[in-house]
Parts: C-alpha cells; structure tokens; sequence
C-alpha cells in the first residue's frame, strides 16, 4: 500500500488509495465474511422496508432510523507524536495514554454536520454540542487502529491535551479481541473501524454488483 508520510483525514483521495489497499484484520476475521449467500430470516423483506422508508422519509414521517454520516478517521504515519490523553470514564478499561493524535484529527460529525465551525473548534466543542464525539487514527505502518469516545481537546495557557469517555487499540494484522468484559469506542469491545462502511469501499461494490444503483439505494440482491 502507499506510505502514509502526514496525517491525510479521510474524504482526500490520497485517504481513499491507502485505505483500500490496506488490509483491516486478516480475510478470516468475522469483519471481512461474505454473507452474500447467507440464508435470511423470514421478515427480512418487512425489516429492509421499513429501513427504507425510516430513511427516505421527511420531516414528521421520519421515526427512529436515521441515515449517519461522517464516522470519520485520519491516517498518520509510524512516527506519528505520541499525545498525551486523560480518560475520564474508562480509564481502567482503556488501552494506555498516549495516543498517535494528529492536529487535524477529525471528531465524529465534522464537518458536513458541524455547520461553519472549523476543525479546531470541533475539537475544543466550543458550543458544547456533546455528543458521543467519536474519532478513529489509523496507522499503517505500525499495524494498528486507536479509537475513542467523547474525545475533546482541552487548551489552556501552558499547554494542550486531550480527554476522552475511553480509549481502545487494535492490532489490524490481529483477530484477538479486547480483555472480557473491556469496552471500547463502540461500547461492545469492537473496533468501529471494522464495521465502518467507507468510502473507498462504495466504489467497489458498485462495480462488482453492475447493478448502477448508489451506495443507499442498492439493488434488490444486495439488499437481501
């Protein structure tokens, strides 16, 4: 894969080329099973029609099922500055401080959902939306993924740092899962970047399935 050499944040085509040349967890892992052919459960016509009518609906017809967006990620290199993180919830269920944070690591939602504000705000939440505040680093050449949940840069006159709910590392070269009973960003344990459906990877899809339909409005055989 290319050599990450600076941070790149996710929606850069420099992001996309590496990440779909990068291997997430071995081909044996439950996040990379085809389920293509799997047999469905009888209701799963009903279910896949009710998701599709929670998310194309407006205004007051639109109930539980929201379309997310921006779960987003950075890639740093190997020699990534390691930063200093307080945990302030999960800290005993936490992988260590300090992290390979970026400067322009991105926060859950930033930035089609953050409006005009710019990064640095977003991480500082200078509006203190809240939120779960999410942020995954990716790095490469180490061979790991760092997650956390409700991170936020603090700054004051002397210095900055960052504080999050928990903190979670994952050996991508690795099926081990975390310590029982551990949480991690997701809550379950697991790696949010495993289960992420990104860009690099719509691409793709579209391709393989010939079908022409978007990422949101597959065809029927993909549904199922």
């Amino acid at each position: 894969m290319p050599v990450v050499a600076n941070a790149v944040v996710f929606n850069t085509p420099e992001t996309d080329a590496s990440v779909s040349a990068l291997q997430i967890f071995p081909r044996d892992n439950a996040w990379n099973e085809d389920i293509s052919r799997r047999p469905v459960l009888g209701n799963s016509a009903p279910m896949l029609a009710m998701i599709n009518a929670e998310l194309f609906a407006i205004g007051a017809n639109r109930t539980n099922l929201h379309a997310f967006q921006e779960m987003n990620f950075v890639l740093v290199p190997g020699n990534q500055p390691l930063v200093p993180i307080t945990f302030n919830l999960y800290g005993n269920e936490s992988d260590p401080s300090p992290y390979p944070i970026a400067t322009n690591m991105p926060i859950e939602g930033w930035p089609s959902q953050t409006g005009s504000l710019s990064l640095y705000n977003w991480q500082r939440d200078v509006n203190n939306a809240g939120g779960d505040r999410h942020s995954i680093v990716i790095q490469p050449g180490a061979g790991f993924i760092w997650e956390t949940w409700m991170a936020r840069l603090l700054v004051n006159a002397s210095a900055s740092n960052w504080s999050a709910a928990n903190g979670a590392k994952f050996n991508i070269n690795s099926n081990t899962l975390r310590r029982a009973g551990w949480t991690s960003a997701d809550a379950a344990g697991l790696s949010m970047l495993g289960g992420l459906v990104r860009y690099d990877e719509c691409p793709r899809w579209d391709n393989a399935c010939g079908c022409g339909q978007t990422l949101f409005r597959r065809c029927d055989s993909h549904l199922n």
